[in-house]
This record gives structure tokens, sequence and C-alpha cells, in this order.
């Protein structure tokens, strides 16, 4: 448990030294940290989501983060699973190519942030909120094969996860 939240590599190191022995660890991470924690944890899953409004705002450059993101995606040479957001095109241009990806979507429109195609510099093409599609090279969004609607989360072949909020009281 990493009680200050902190998501650079020390908070990192106090929590997994908390319970040196657990099977398992969840760690959230500062995007600009990815590709050090990921050396360091060899994870079997990691989930990225949005690159876009949160970055902008703290003057963060995301197109950089986008394009480690996607360095350090090309190193991993383990079985490591990608749960990405499809309604970023910075986060589905950044992992695009990775062998093993499962495609979320919260139905979140980053229509401001995500607007050139990062291989060809053209504009995308926008057919509604959730669809982008560069005209040049044909990458768009993928086919999510999760997507949060109203409280649950709609998986494949009709499966349907209801959430609800962690009572922590």
């Amino acid at each position: 448990f990493n009680a200050t939240g902190a998501n650079m590599e020390e908070g990192l190191v106090v929590a997994l030294d908390t319970d040196r022995a657990a099977p398992y660890a969840v760690l959230e991470t500062d995007e600009a940290y990815l590709d050090v924690v990921m050396r360091a944890t060899r994870p079997r899953v990691v989930t990225l989501m949005n690159l876009s409004r949160d970055f902008l705002e703290r003057g963060v450059r995301a197109k950089r983060l986008a394009a480690l993101w996607r360095s350090t995606l090309a190193t991993v040479d383990w079985p490591c699973t990608v749960v990405a957001d499809a309604d970023d095109a910075l986060v589905a241009w950044a992992v695009r190519g990775h062998p093993d990806v499962v495609w979320v979507s919260g139905e979140d429109a980053f229509v401001d942030d995500a607007m050139i195609c990062r291989d060809c510099f053209v504009r995308l093409d926008r057919g509604g909120a959730h669809q982008w599609r560069c005209p040049s090279c044909g990458f768009g969004r993928p086919e999510p094969q999760w997507v949060w609607r109203e409280g649950a989360a709609e998986g494949p072949e009709g499966l349907t996860a209801m959430l609800r909020p962690i009572d922590h009281g």
C-alpha cells in the first residue's frame, strides 16, 4: 500500500517493499516513468488510458509521452498484455504494433487533443465523438472489446460486468 500516492520511482519502491511476499502488485505510475517501471518490474499487464487532456493542462508534451510509450512497448520481450484506450488517438498510436492489446472505451471524446496522425501528420477525420481515422494511411480507432456504459462494462459475447462504488466507510 502506498499511502502517499507517490507514483514515481521512490513511491513505487515503498509500495513494493510494504509486502515483499505479495504474489501480485497493482502500481499506478507517472506516465513519464513508464519505461523505467516496466523494465524494473516486467509487468504481465499494463493499462494505458488517456494521454490527452491531463497533460495539456499541465503543460507536458503529450506527443512526447506517446512516443516514449511506443518505444517502451517496442522493447518488451516478455508476455505483456496492454489494456489501452481506443478513444485516444495518441494512446492508440503508442500501442499500435504491440502483439497483445485489449482495447477499451469509456466513450470519451479526445477531439481537441489528438488531431493529427502521428505517422502522416495529416488531420484525422472525425466521424462522430468516438470515431477517428487518418485519411492518408487509414490508421483509425480500434474496435474496443470492452465499453463502459451507464455503470457497466460491456465486453465480448454480451458479457456485462456491473460495477459499483467501493464503500470505504
